[in-house]
């Protein structure tokens, strides 16, 4: 299945591209959400590896060189983002809106720091390079990167690193039915009553109006206060360049979704990345394996972090997983927030390999 998906994603993406010849993509990942890079890497080695020139702009380069891949590397700013202080006003607070406005400040601050760096503007006042072809996280508050389009007079692929939120549906043309389709934020079922419907529908319009009339706006005048290349007084307002993109490809499957009705140029590619597991290190396998009432992975992803959230909420958490019969393997990047809890039952480590648990038929839940 997963080599089905790929293969129709590389057959999408080389009907964009001239027919016969190599193409230059650039690709622009360069904010630092390792989980979203390593997902879509598979597309673009593979790319590589059929003879064209790839370039990527991305904090993570490759551990192994791959032919015709060409990384931009770009300082990794996790710590300037966090260290903001709007940010942490914000972050691990309750409340939806509250939680898509922190969303945009993201995007704001990320673009306002990384359209900065030397290996960015060297490409957006570069007047000797070519590229065929531009794809970017650009429906995930990167949405000046769309401007590299403009630029190198190429289309545009935007990728979303899950399914569509209102605002990428809305520009994309892909408008979803919200009578039957749940927006992710809520957490509704299939099945919504009338007020769920009522305030499915509020939302998916608060997003879009709101969006547009404030985060869009502001991203548009930062890319026009970094984009300045010849030509680049022309700029299309930058609602018109993302409806303009090409191809949108989504980290989401269906299988673990509900049906919606997508158009052609919305393509899922949910589980490329998925490669079977490795071996589990020799200490993880034995905990695994003694784990008589089974194992629970918890884990906040490689950007959130425990210490985000207000100490009642941390104490809930390790305090509720400290009582379970399980085994829980917690993924914590600061262990010392375990110092008040003395229970055995929970592994705490920086980094595990997470595929290799899932794997593990002890795994019984997966927490994210």
């Amino acid at each position: 299945m997963v080599g089905i998906t790929c293969k129709n994603i590389l057959i999408v993406v080389s009907l964009v591209l001239s027919y016969g010849n190599a193409a230059n993509i650039l690709v622009m990942i360069p904010l630092p959400y390792i989980s979203h890079t390593m997902n879509f890497l598979p597309i673009f080695k593979e790319l590589a590896i059929r003879g064209h020139n790839v370039t990527v702009v991305s904090p993570f380069p490759q551990k192994t060189p791959v032919p015709n891949l060409t990384d931009i590397v770009v300082p990794n700013i996790l710590n300037d983002l966090l260290d903001s202080s709007s940010t942490k006003e914000l972050i691990g607070k309750d409340g939806l809106i509250t939680q898509m406005i922190t969303l945009w400040i993201f995007g704001l601050e990320s673009m306002q720091i990384v359209l900065q760096f030397e290996q960015v503007q060297k490409l957006i006042k570069d007047t000797d390079s070519k590229f065929d072809l531009v794809v970017a996280e650009s429906w995930f508050i990167q949405e000046p990167f769309v401007a590299f389009g403009h630029k190198f007079n190429a289309p545009v692929i935007g990728i979303m690193p899950a399914f569509f939120f209102p605002m990428p549906a809305h520009l994309s043309g892909n408008h979803l039915p919200i009578a039957s389709t749940p927006l992710n934020k809520l957490g509704f079922s299939g099945h919504m009553t009338f007020f769920e419907r009522v305030l499915n529908f509020f939302v998916y319009y608060w997003d879009i109006v709101v969006g547009d009339l404030y985060y869009l706006n502001k991203q548009d005048a930062i890319m026009r206060d970094y984009f300045k290349y010849p030509g680049s007084e022309n700029l299309p307002p930058i609602q018109d360049l993302l409806r303009d993109t090409s191809l949108t490809l989504l980290d989401h499957s269906m299988a673990i979704g509900y049906p919606v009705p997508l158009h052609k140029n919305v393509v899922p590619f949910g589980g490329i990345n998925v490669r079977g597991s490795d071996k589990l290190p020799a200490d993880l396998q034995k905990i695994m394996d003694n784990a008589k009432d089974g194992v629970i992975y918890l884990s906040f992803g490689s950007f959130f972090s425990v210490s985000f959230l207000e100490q009642f909420m941390q104490d809930a958490i390790l305090s509720a997983v400290g009582k379970l019969k399980l085994k829980v393997l917690m993924k914590l990047e600061d262990p010392s927030l375990l110092q008040n809890y003395s229970s055995k039952n929970i592994e705490v480590r920086r980094w595990f390999p997470q595929p290799s648990i899932l794997a593990h038929p002890n795994c019984k839940l997966f927490i994210k």
